[in-house]
C-alpha cells in the first residue's frame, strides 16, 4: 500500500514494528541416490569401466553417516532410546532395520575411539583432575538382570591466570568397579566417605 485510500496521498515509511515467533523445521528424511554410469569401448569388447562405490559407514547399509550420527547423538546426548527413535522414524514413513542400531553405534564408536583416547590422555596429563563417579545399572547378558557399574566423570583443571576461562575437558569413563587406579598429580574428588 503506497497511497491513502481517503485522499490518495503518497505514504512514506515512518517506522516499523517487528514481532518474532519461534518456528521449527522438522528433520527431513531423504534418499541420497548415487548413480554410477558404466562405460564400454565401442571398438573392442574388453571390460567395462565404472567409478567405485563411495564408502559407507555401514557397508551395504541404507543409513548414511548423518543418520547414524543423529541416532547416536539422540541416544547418548538426549537420552532417547533407539527403539523410540525407530518408532518416530516409522511415523515419518521411514522403516529402519533394527540391525542398523547396533551396527551404527559400533561403527561410530570405532571411528570416535582415537578422539576419545586423546581427550582422556589430555585430561589425565593435567596436573589436577577432578573426578566423580555415578553408579549406573548395566544389562548383564546371560543373567537376565542388571549389575551396577560406574561412570567416572573426569574433568581437567585449566588455570586462567587472569585470562578468560580456557576450554577444559570432561569425559566419562565406564568401569566395572569403583577403583580408578593411581595417577601422578592431584586427583580432586568429593568428600564421600567410601
Amino acid at each position: 500500500m503506497t497511497a491513502r485510500p481517503c485522499c490518495e496521498g503518497q505514504l512514506h515509511k515512518i517506522g516499523e514494528d517487528v514481532s518474532e515467533v519461534l518456528d521449527i523445521i522438522p528433520a527431513i528424511l531423504r534418499v541420497l541416490r548415487t548413480i554410477r554410469a558404466k562405460y564400454g569401448c565401442g571398438s573392442c569388447t574388453d571390460g567395462v569401466v565404472q567409478a567405485q562405490v563411495p564408502p559407507r559407514l555401514i557397508e551395504s547399509g541404507m543409513a548414511s553417516t548423518a543418520l547414524v550420527s543423529h541416532l547416536v547423538v539422540s541416544k547418548f546426548a538426549w537420552y532417547l532410546p533407539l527403539s523410540r527413535q525407530l518408532q518416530i522414524r516409522a511415523g515419518q514413513a521411514a522403516h529402519l532395520d533394527r540391525a542398523t542400531r547396533p551396527a551404527g553405534q559400533k561403527r561410530a564408536a570405532c571411528w570416535l575411539r582415537s578422539l576419545y583416547e586423546l581427550q582422556l590422555r589430555t585430561i589425565q596429563a593435567s596436573p589436577r583432575v577432578f573426578c566423580d563417579e555415578s553408579p549406573t545399572p548395566v544389562l548383564d547378558p546371560g543373567r537376565y538382570r542388571t549389575r551396577i557399574c560406574q561412570f567416572w566423570a573426569h574433568a581437567m583443571h585449566v588455570p586462567t591466570m587472569g585470562r578468560p576461562l580456557a576450554a577444559g575437558g570432561c569425559l566419562c569413563v565406564h568401569s566395572q568397579t569403583r577403583h580408578r587406579g593411581d595417577r601422578l598429580g592431584i586427583l580432586q574428588v568429593d568428600g564421600y566417605a567410601a
